[in-house]
């Protein structure tokens, strides 16, 4: 595989880098991590660790819904998956990787997909078709001041606005930056890194089954450079080139499983930050200026080149302890983002029958809760205020956060912006938290409510619309080891501003029993009418049809332990699930209604 990287687009990001380094005092709060880094895994002990996870399920009937009358059969298939992770660590050298095997049997082979997807015409989908691959390889080792990397690396630059892969929350692919690193520290006050490679994604999409027959191999060049002033300032400044595989001159082929909106889109970005600890006071803020190639389909509108803009700002205080009955805290964000291409380097890709991306370069703050439906991510502007007071003598918390958001408009799938009309948004949330005397129990209670408004909406979309939700969670110890927890959560939408489906109800309840440190029991109740139509069908497992097609009731049985093993977990699951469009950072996906069971363990040795 080769990658090319043009010599005036990375003068373009050296030049920059050293510019902003000098006129912004910026800084670049960012380094690469090899997955031994997370010392949740259990890998930072000296000499030979082995993982294994294990999962083995079975998804029923949901019916025809429009996800299979676009990509084939979503259902009636069961998969099996397992990693194994060995990893060496010697004194300050690390070697280890991943093998991936995912096997679905009793399902579909291959499946054809009908063609009509713009512009794309005739794409095979591999559905359940059984992989094994060296999904992770890393190697780090560490001389004094300088760290090398090969292989496999989790790379965030800043807030993620730049450039973000790494483990994804669950239904988005894991992605990460596959070749080398520098990394040079000077007494942790001075940085100097750089990093190349191509992105390496997961082989198979957690929500279509698709098996990414080639990596999306994009060429990825990043330069870091940071400086630390005294105890209380942090100033520096980043660049990042991402070069796609697939160009315009390149067909289209059935292997761009990842590809859906045409060419890949050349990313250049050069930013940094700047940053102040002050006693109680922080203060942060993030610039990004991007060069982007903009792909269209629309003959009279030739643009080929644009730049975007992307401005991340917060301030935190807190009381300490100058009060002696009461703790005060105080955070204010704010974004400024336009035109800033944030759904990756292709405009998306097989995450749905919506064409939805799976596979991301970026992680933007959108100062929104996260199940909010974004459409604008890359061309909006706002800011949020959270403010919370701490009661010591009854341990009890109020918290109030509130956003006012402008959405000006996003990329619509013919590449032109400003798609969707603009829409001012408000949301305030209010929480409270009480804790028994003993800290043997909790309740937080949350409630809150969204207003949104376009003068001109979108067609098929309306002018104004609110939503309000609301929730509660607590424990309670019932025994020196023991804890009954409960949660519920009630939403009610009525938005279509920049969700089509207007009006609907979504709702999470939960109950679990932790019995000592080891095992746990669960049960859970779901109602969601949110997808219509063929999407919501009564659900069949085993020959069993549910009586309701909006009511999901589920739960599980886990373990947790170490005996023979470093440590040991086990879970069973099983039940229906709630679909719906579900968002992460700003990126959302629409998932079917389901029902099925789950049967995994993991163990270290």
């Amino acid at each position: 595989m080769s990658v090319r990287f043009p010599m005036a687009r990375i003068w373009f990001v050296a030049s920059a880098v050293l510019g902003m380094g000098v006129f912004f005092l910026f800084s670049g709060n960012a380094s690469a991590q090899v997955p031994d880094d997370d010392p949740a895994n259990g890998y930072e002990k000296e000499g030979m660790l082995i993982e294994n996870g294990t999962t083995f399920g079975y998804v029923g009937n949901n019916g025809v819904t429009a996800s299979e009358t676009a990509l084939g059969e979503d259902d009636n298939r069961g998969y099996f998956v397992d990693d194994l992770t060995l990893q060496l660590k010697k004194d300050t050298f690390r070697f280890g990787g991943t093998l991936a095997f995912r096997m679905f049997p009793a399902s579909p082979v291959v499946i054809q997909a009908p063609t009509g997807s713009m512009p794309r015409e005739h794409v095979t989908t591999y559905r359940y078709t059984n992989d094994l691959a060296l999904e992770r390889i890393w190697m780090r080792y560490d001389i004094d001041a300088s760290r090398i990397l090969f292989g496999d690396m989790a790379l965030t630059i800043g807030k993620g606005i730049a450039f973000s892969v790494g483990k994804r929350t669950q239904g988005w692919v894991d992605t990460s930056l596959r070749g080398a690193g520098f990394e040079y520290r000077k007494e942790g006050r001075f940085l100097l890194a750089g990093y190349g490679g191509a992105t390496n994604a997961a082989d198979v999409d957690p929500v279509t089954q698709s098996v990414l027959d080639a990596e999306p191999g994009d060429g990825v060049a990043a330069l870091i450079a940071q400086i630390q002033l005294a105890e209380a300032i942090r100033i520096g400044a980043h660049g990042v080139y991402v070069e796609p595989r697939y160009d315009d001159a390149q067909s289209i082929t059935p292997e761009r499983l990842w590809v859906d909106q045409g060419p890949g889109i050349r990313l250049a970005t050069a930013g940094g930050m700047f940053e102040l600890r002050l006693g109680g006071i922080s203060f942060y803020t993030e610039g990004n200026w991007q060069q982007h190639d903009n792909y269209r389909v629309v003959a009279h509108d030739p643009v080929r080149d644009e730049t975007g803009a992307a401005v991340y700002s917060s301030l935190s205080w807190e009381s300490g302890p100058y009060f002696r009955r009461i703790q005060l805290a105080l955070t204010l964000e704010g974004i400024f983002y336009h035109r800033f291409l944030a759904e990756g380097t292709y405009r998306s890709a097989l995450g749905g029958y919506t064409m939805e991306s799976s596979v991301t370069y970026h992680r933007m703050p959108t100062l929104e809760p996260s199940w909010v439906v974004i459409r604008s991510l890359g061309n909006a502007a706002g800011g949020k205020m959270d403010a919370s007071v701490f009661v010591k003598r009854t341990d009890t918390r109020f918290s109030l956060s509130s956003n006012v958001m402008g959405y000006l408009g996003g990329v619509g799938a013919d590449g032109q912006w400003d798609a969707f009309s603009e829409v001012l948004t408000v949301h305030p949330l209010l929480s409270i938290e009480q804790k028994g005397r003993r800290r043997d129990a909790s309740l937080t209670m949350t409630f809150g409510g969204r207003y949104e408004k376009s003068d001109i909406p979108t067609p098929g979309y309306v002018r104004s619309g609110y939503l309000w939700h609301g929730g509660v969670e607590g424990r309670i110890r019932i025994a020196s080891r023991s804890e009954l927890m409960l949660s519920s959560m009630l939403r009610r939408h009525r938005l279509g501003v920049m969700e089509r489906n207007d009006d609907y109800w979504v709702s999470d309840n939960g109950l679990a029993l932790q019995l000592n440190p080891h095992w746990r029991f669960g049960v859970s109740l779901q109602y969601s009418d949110e997808l219509r139509g063929a999407d919501r069908q009564p659900l069949q497992l085993g020959g069993v049809t549910s009586p309701a097609s909006s009511w999901f009731p589920g739960g599980e049985i886990g373990y947790s332990g170490s005996g023979l093993f470093r440590s040991f977990s086990a879970v069973l699951q099983g039940g229906a699930t709630r679909g719906g469009e579900k968002c992460v950072d700003g990126i959302c996906r629409v998932f079917p209604n389901s029902a099925g069971f789950t049967v995994g363990v993991r163990y270290q040795l």
